[in-house]
């Protein structure tokens, strides 16, 4: 598809392809905004997104009336409005959320059952002693990340997801924290910083409406799919913040010649008709710069793409901002060669990509109420 270049309040967007920050690219290809290669990618990216946009968004609606269901509200019919009218005190009709109640016990069950500590068990699968001791000391030491990254609290939201949306979608990360603080001194008396604080194991939580599956598999087989993505939103100082901090970022300072919000993003493709909606950030002031991120991995030959000579199918990691500038490209070069997603889906048949939700199995019980 072809990509629109939306321009800024701060500069044209011809400055996209006339300014040269001198990135060194990855592997010696040439990703400056604006080059053959670069426009190829975003656009083989982008074409994916609308796929599996085109496909989810059939769904965004049913959500709707299910977020709508879980709040306590009063929709009046001309006769009570006029009841009401003429005198505020006289009672009427009120939607009870019994679908709130039903979600809680779901929640509260699942979140007994799997997230007691540690959330995680390892165990050694041979008789040496070191390969027991071995699994003791990471489960301790991965235990101690779900502790200081909040995991239970992405888990709960995984949870929350799959009963009222049908699927719940996380990616394991690694996650750093970054500032300054003083190390032990050296020989010569002298106190030095680091800039790590703390670095481990955490869970990036994805919104179902922003997830960006492949529309060719059902929604349990993510593994066997030819891409898998989400949209995450963010900011431009954030992101030029990472890319200063080696996160294998690039061209993140040619964000500021764009418009950062994505036509992917949930806060631009529905209206805000529900409470979630309403708290969210739907019309940013001319002193912030929002950025959508498009992320995805992608199994592709990287012949046909032009980024390396192999025949043979690789895993790839991308990154899109704004729909229009790519921030990151890499082999995802992982050990177990599979995406790293993780969806859960209660009642999955097997087939749909959008199975149905469990709280509409009781949609009939909440009308009736």
């Amino acid at each position: 598809m072809p990509i629109n270049i939306q321009g800024s309040t701060r500069y044209a967007a011809s400055d996209l392809y006339q300014k040269d920050y001198g990135y060194s690219y990855p592997n010696n290809l040439n990703l400056r905004p604006g080059s053959k290669l670069h426009q190829k990618i975003v656009g083989m990216v982008m074409d994916r997104a609308v796929d599996s946009r085109n496909v989810m968004e059939n769904r965004f609606n049913d959500w709707d009336k299910l977020d709508e269901n879980l709040t306590s509200y009063i929709q009046h019919d001309e006769k009570e409005m006029a009841r009401k009218n003429e005198d505020s005190r006289k009672p009427v009709s009120i939607v009870v959320p019994v679908s709130f109640a039903i979600e809680e016990t779901f929640c509260t069950y699942l979140s007994g059952a799997f997230l007691d500590s540690p959330v995680f068990w390892y165990q050694g699968v041979g008789p040496e002693k070191s390969d027991v001791i071995g699994a003791i000391l990471l489960e301790l030491l991965v235990d101690l990340h779900c502790n200081r990254n909040k995991v239970p609290i992405n888990l709960m939201t995984f949870i929350k997801d799959g009963i009222r949306y049908g699927f719940g979608v996380c990616a394991p990360i690694w996650k750093k924290t970054y500032g300054k603080r003083s190390s032990i001194a050296d020989e010569s008396g002298q106190r030095g910083w680091r800039d790590v604080n703390f670095e481990g194991n955490a869970l990036l939580n994805i919104d179902p409406r922003e997830y960006l599956p492949d529309p060719g598999v059902p929604i349990d087989k993510v593994q066997s799919g030819e891409f898998v993505g989400w949209v995450s939103r963010s900011n431009a100082i954030s992101l030029i913040e990472r890319e200063g901090q080696g996160e294998d970022l690039f061209n993140c300072r040619y964000l500021r010649h764009v418009s950062g919000i994505s036509q992917f993003s949930r806060r631009t493709t529905r209206q805000a008709n529900t409470s979630r909606d309403m708290m969210s950030l739907e019309n940013p002031s001319s002193s912030t710069n929002p950025v959508d991120v498009i992320y995805m991995y992608v199994n592709l030959i990287p012949s046909e793409w032009e980024l390396g000579d192999s025949d043979n199918p690789e895993k790839w990691f991308f990154a899109v901002a704004s729909d229009t500038v790519l921030i990151q490209a890499k082999p995802l070069g992982l050990d177990h060669q599979m995406f790293p997603v993780a969806v859960w889906a209660p009642l999955f048949d097997g087939y749909s990509i959008c199975p149905t939700t469990l709280l509409e199995i009781f949609a009939g019980l909440q009308k009736t109420l």
